[in-house]
């Protein structure tokens, strides 16, 4: 009784707070504009299968309800920008509302996803016929120079996970493009090529918060799913027609604190999505990338490469950050706050040391975007509420509605709060499972 008692009080705390907060239910228009599924037939988006992202459909969609037409000039950032499915909608947009002068700006932590973003923002630069021509050379029988060096991480070598023959494969088709396109930029969609075929070879597949061991589902070998990959890749530089001047760039960096990365620049546009609070580590999720193309070479990189990510994961010991500081969120949450956290760390004191830390870096996150939005500019969050915990003891989290708070205390107002789609998780159901995006703009 004494357990149900404190849920039902902290299902009380999150319909008051939604009392105060004007909830749009928009789930018509945006539930299937907040899946990936549309972006796997879509010109460079299907160059690699990125589970995470939300459609091509999205940005467009809500800058159309959102943007003050007529405008000749705007400045878009996202700050946790992915494989750049944002930047790549709001351009093709923005330009059929009108728009001629465009500055894209992304900023991604990850080394391989942010190669990927940069690989699919260039791809007007990439010749076809020297993409074909190196792709073809590298799957016909190219002598390499020396047998490519194993990578150490313990997954690739365990032969369960991925035959032999099928790594040496990989390995060797890597070091062949690189042989062959000789630093020109080519190389870089052959490579995304070869990540997105060996997923198809590895017994290995993005579940959730964990790779978890699938067995493959054809025979085809190395060189058969990456030519595929080639030829999807091959046919959209050919058929893509020309580009209009633009000013594009991904950085590398914390997303968490852009207004570093971009010192005394205004916004027009701000959209991003940042990592929901459900024990996600992408470092993990995207190992088999970061290792096979070299981004990460040792387990020191690895641990030091997560400990940079937004701290929704229970994964490491992050560095505690002056700037982002989880008291200060509390006092700024208030008691309902804080019952949340004692009943979420009740049984497992870590949960409540996540969900501080979380919504520490999440109020970082709309102080950078305040400083960095221009007077009269949009902000576009799309978040995912969460639920922790087990049958026994379910731990909801309305980050959503936790987020108003915060962005209020950062100098932003919210506009609108539009839920876009509702979870469905067994043993539990309440209209706080749920999918949002919030609409936001600078105090004047």
């Amino acid at each position: 009784m004494h357990q149900m008692t404190e849920l039902s009080t902290i299902l009380e705390d999150h319909s008051k707070l939604a009392d105060k907060i004007r909830l749009r239910n928009s789930q018509t228009e945006l539930a299937s504009l907040l899946r990936f599924d549309a972006n796997l037939n879509a010109p460079v988006h299907r160059w690699f299968k990125f589970k995470e992202s939300f459609s091509l459909g999205l940005v467009p969609r809500l800058l159309h309800e959102y943007l003050p037409k007529g405008a000749t000039s705007i400045r878009f950032l996202d700050p946790f920008c992915g494989v750049a499915t944002s930047l790549l909608s709001a351009e093709d947009a923005l330009r059929k509302m009108g728009v001629k002068k465009l500055i894209l700006r992304g900023v991604e932590v990850n080394p391989y996803i942010r190669f990927v973003a940069q690989t699919k923002m260039a791809w007007d630069q990439y010749r076809p016929s020297v993409f074909v021509l190196a792709g073809q050379a590298s799957l016909n029988g190219v002598a390499l120079h020396r047998q490519p060096q194993q990578p150490t991480l313990s997954t690739l070598l365990n032969p369960r996970f991925v035959a032999p023959e099928d790594l040496r494969a990989i390995l060797e088709l890597r070091e062949k493009v690189r042989q062959l396109a000789n630093h020109q930029r080519e190389a870089n969609p052959l490579l995304v090529g070869i990540a997105a075929g060996a997923e198809n070879v590895i017994n290995l597949r993005k579940d959730g918060r964990a790779l978890r061991f699938h067995p493959r589902q054809d025979d085809r070998n190395v060189h058969e799913t990456v030519a595929q990959k080639w030829g999807e890749i091959a046919e959209d530089l050919q058929s893509l027609g020309a580009r209009l001047p633009l000013d594009a760039r991904v950085e590398s960096g914390d997303g968490r604190r852009a207004d570093r990365i971009f010192p005394g620049r205004k916004f027009d546009v701000i959209f991003f999505s940042p990592p929901y609070l459900n024990n996600i580590d992408y470092t993990e999720v995207y190992k088999i990338e970061l290792w096979l193309l070299k981004f990460l070479t040792s387990q020191a990189q690895m641990i030091a490469q997560r400990r940079k990510t937004f701290r929704s994961h229970p994964s490491c010991s992050f560095p505690v950050f002056r700037d982002a500081d989880v008291e200060e969120v509390k006092r700024v949450l208030g008691p309902s706050f804080g019952r949340l956290l004692e009943y979420a760390g009740s049984r497992e004191k870590w949960r409540a040391r996540l969900f501080g830390e979380y919504f520490a870096d999440m109020l970082r996150t709309l102080r950078g975007c305040c400083k960095l939005l221009a007077p009269k500019g949009r902000i576009f969050l799309v978040i995912g509420n969460s639920l922790h915990g087990n049958s026994d003891y379910p731990i909801p989290v309305a980050t959503d509605l936790w987020t108003c708070v915060l962005a209020k205390e950062a100098g932003l107002i919210v506009q609108d709060v539009l839920v876009g789609r509702h979870f469905h998780r067994k043993h539990f159901t309440a209209d706080l499972l749920r999918e949002s995006i919030l609409v936001m703009g600078k105090k004047q």
